[in-house]
């Protein structure tokens, strides 16, 4: 079974690699499988004790051993030109709080849940209210005063501060940056090198369970923000990650993004396994209830860019694998942020759509945004920006957003947008 799983992956078809990848739990012990086609030797590097790997046919790479949770390991990679490289697992559940960056193994089975009620009631919200709160973990609230290391709640903390905030609030969901493992807190989880672990810099992820059942519990659904677009270069993680460009493009054009990162090669079928898998993983692992795909006009055109070529792989990737997850999943919603004004974003595939259920409308952002920059005695020239989104409303079902981009890098806050002053 787990062969056909690799074979599935290597293929394209999979959306479980993560059963058969990665450090899994058998019978015999830890097996722990990479599948590194270019590397001319891959070992495992256990608690700091190296252990050698098999290589099968394919290019997937397997030892099995006696491991226990919270073991740190690393994959060592020989490249074809002999250099050797300590590589974090693609398909680790955990890692080490950065700046450490090793693999973590972990027990991804062992949290009980306790919000079937909530999972047997979960839709689409087409004939209900949705009111969306988008958080970043690490910024909503910061403990003053404490190390830098140490001034994140954590998931089990935030279930008595952000819970209830939410609840008064009025919100039916709350939508979550990226909790993708990732480097660097300034990206706020936009450039991604663990696409099935938890990050830790908030614990571990048995608490963002709690916190996500906790949720549930109080009636508030969860939306994760997915980044399936690009991922970090930072060398201990996918960027060329057996010596060759693996994940990548081969085509130098199409190998590297405006933000200093690497886009993933759609072309590529085990890459299309992995990233759909990653989908998969947080819905079944963690019952997010939805997700978001950031900068989806990267996905339908080369570079994001309408004037460009349009992005077949790309394309094929989003038909691919929402397709497969609204089979599996129909009540989990999915949600496109896209700037483009690319047609039947939220068609199903069955009639030549990308399959999403929602897209944002950014346009509606931007012009709102305007308007009330605008001064008052000069907004009756300009009531189109609050008009305009009308004429193109029913092209696709639409949440209206206002977003994250909007109140960072000296943008302002909402409230100051508006024309004029506060006072006191």
């Amino acid at each position: 079974m787990k062969n056909d799983i690799i074979t599935e992956f290597i293929n394209g078809q999979s959306c479980r690699a993560y059963e058969a990848l990665g450090a899994v739990k058998t019978d015999k012990g830890i097996r722990f499988s990479t599948y590194a086609p270019h590397a001319r030797n891959v070992e495992l590097c256990l608690n700091g004790d190296i252990l050698p790997m098999e290589r099968d046919q394919r290019g997937v790479w397997t030892t099995v051993c006696a491991a226990k949770e919270g073991d740190i390991y690393q994959y060592v990679i020989t490249t074809p030109t002999l250099e050797k490289h300590y590589r974090s697992d693609p398909f680790a559940v955990y890692s080490e709080v950065r700046p450490q960056n090793a693999s973590v193994v972990y027990d991804i089975d062992s949290y009980s849940w306790n919000d079937d009620e909530w999972l047997s009631k979960r839709d689409k919200c087409y004939e209900k209210p949705m009111n969306i709160y988008e958080v970043h973990f690490g910024s909503w609230r910061i403990k003053e005063g404490k190390e830098e290391t140490e001034r994140f709640y954590t998931y089990e903390e935030m279930i008595d501060l952000l819970i209830p905030y939410v609840k008064e609030m009025g919100y039916t969901h709350i939508e979550l940056l990226p909790l993708t493992e990732y480097p660097f807190d300034g990206s706020w989880g936009y450039q991604v090198s663990g696409y099935f672990s938890a990050t830790s810099r908030y614990g571990d992820p048995r608490g963002l369970m709690k916190f996500i059942d906790a949720c549930h519990e109080e009636g508030i659904g969860v939306i994760l923000d997915f980044v399936p677009v690009h991922f970090v270069r930072d060398f201990y993680a996918l960027h060329i990650y057996d010596g060759g460009f693996l994940f990548e493009s081969d085509n130098e054009y199409d190998r590297y993004s405006e933000w200093g990162t690497a886009l993933f090669d759609y072309s590529k079928p085990h890459v299309l396994s992995f990233v759909k898998s990653s989908v998969n993983f947080w819905i079944e692992k963690y019952h997010v209830d939805g997700l978001r795909y950031d900068a989806v006009a990267n996905l339908i055109y080369r570079h994001g860019h309408t004037d460009d070529a349009v992005n077949d792989s790309g394309i094929w990737f989003l038909k691919n694998t929402n397709y497969t997850i609204q089979k599996m999943h129909p009540d989990v919603m999915l949600f496109a942020e896209d700037s483009t004004n690319y047609t039947k974003v939220t068609a199903p595939v069955e009639f030549g759509g990308l399959g999403f259920d929602y897209k944002w409308d950014l346009g509606f952002m931007n012009d709102t945004i305007d308007y009330i920059k605008t001064p008052p005695y000069e907004r009756r020239n300009h009531h189109n920006k609050m008009t305009f989104s009308m004429s193109y409303f029913y092209n696709d079902l639409f949440i209206l957003p206002y977003s994250h981009d909007e109140v960072v890098h000296g943008k302002k806050t909402m409230v100051d947008k508006v024309f004029g002053s506060q006072q006191e």
